[in-house]
């Protein structure tokens, strides 16, 4: 077992684990070869059925970092939670279990102190690697500087894109403010799990500090979490909305609250670009009653409708439209449209 002098403060970094044992060795080994040697690793196997057990088990032999939380598999919500609520380190940051790092990815930390650090990271498709940087200049933020930066945090309807990415294993939080929104977040809530808790510890944050650092490589796993067509997202849609709502919606001002309804419409609009695309079959809608168990979202439909997604775009606004007047033939033909203009 190998043993190693600690420095600075302990950051606690927490991988949820499951169905990932071909990219694990590699994700642990690059979590144990970071610079900065003060952590400690939490692996919590959420039930795998593979041998990412076996393998976590061994990891703890190796090095005395490493702890291994082996739990029924409750999803990616739950794992984090498991790590957050034994993590005893003042920062506490994550890694996906099919991901890597580089070994300078927690330089900054030794040498300030703040809330709430954000980093971009690196798309690694494995035949190329695209640097993935927030949309805001990298500096401190606080007092009057972090006020203006939590009016204008979120999503940016032009370019359909985050302007703080909300990944939380490119951020490293203070373990205090982390648990206080973690461990809101509920379990059922397995798309857009990032969001519920990125943005309210940003707007909860006395001191942000932005890097440049790139050094989180966030592999495009075919078999991965987000791959593919997610011909369940539009019904994943019900349980974030409903936390967004409670939670995030009114936590800021105007501008913020404009953000969120943005981002509530393009997710909307993805999950009806999938689940209504008349070139695939989606065995989760019933064509004889193709909006069953979509009530719940319609509860939104004033907050979507008064978006800057909607008003400003014919093709989305008739996809919604469509939806919730429950015009079958014009959403396929929306979503059709959508789908051509997209490239999808």
């Amino acid at each position: 077992m190998v043993k190693i002098k600690m420095r600075g403060d302990l950051i606690s970094i927490i991988v949820p684990i499951y169905g990932v044992y071909k990219y694990l060795n590699k994700c642990i080994s690059s979590i144990c070869a970071v610079n900065y040697k003060n952590i400690e690793v939490i692996l919590v196997d959420d039930g795998s059925i593979d041998d990412s057990g076996s393998i976590c088990d061994e990891w703890v032999l190796r090095d005395n970092r490493v702890q291994v939380i082996h739990k029924e598999n409750g999803g990616l919500v739950s794992a984090r939670k498991a790590g957050l609520n034994v993590a005893k380190g003042k920062y506490v940051t994550y890694v996906d279990g099919d991901d890597w790092v580089e070994p300078e990815i927690y330089d900054d930390i030794s040498e300030n102190d703040a809330d709430l650090f954000i980093n971009g990271y690196l798309e690694d498709n494995t035949k190329n690697i695209i640097e993935k940087y927030n949309h805001i200049q990298p500096g401190i933020y606080e007092g009057s500087k972090l006020d203006a930066l939590k009016k204008n945090a979120f999503f940016n309807f032009i370019n359909n894109d985050f302007i703080i990415y909300p990944s939380v294993w490119s951020k490293v939080f203070n373990r205090e403010l982390l648990i206080k929104y973690q461990n809101r977040v509920s379990n059922e809530i397995s798309m857009g799990e990032d969001v519920t808790v990125s943005f309210p510890c940003i707007l909860n944050s006395n001191r942000v500090i932005v890097t440049e650092t790139c050094k989180y490589h966030y592999n495009l796993n075919p078999n991965g979490m987000t791959a593919g067509r997610d011909q369940k997202y539009i019904y994943k849609c019900i349980p974030l909305f409903s936390y967004i709502f409670d939670n995030m919606l009114f936590m800021y001002n105007k501008k913020f609250q404009c953000q969120v309804m943005n981002y509530m419409c393009y997710m909307l609009c993805n999950g009806i670009s999938i689940a209504y695309d008349f070139r695939y079959k989606n065995k989760n809608i019933n064509r004889k009653n193709p909006f069953a168990n979509l009530e719940p979202l319609f509860k939104y439909k004033s907050l979507i409708e008064n978006s800057e997604l909607y008003k400003n775009d014919n093709i989305r606004r008739g996809m919604v439209n469509s939806l919730f007047e429950k015009k079958y033939s014009k959403l396929l033909f929306t979503t059709f449209a959508y789908r051509v203009r997209n490239h999808i």
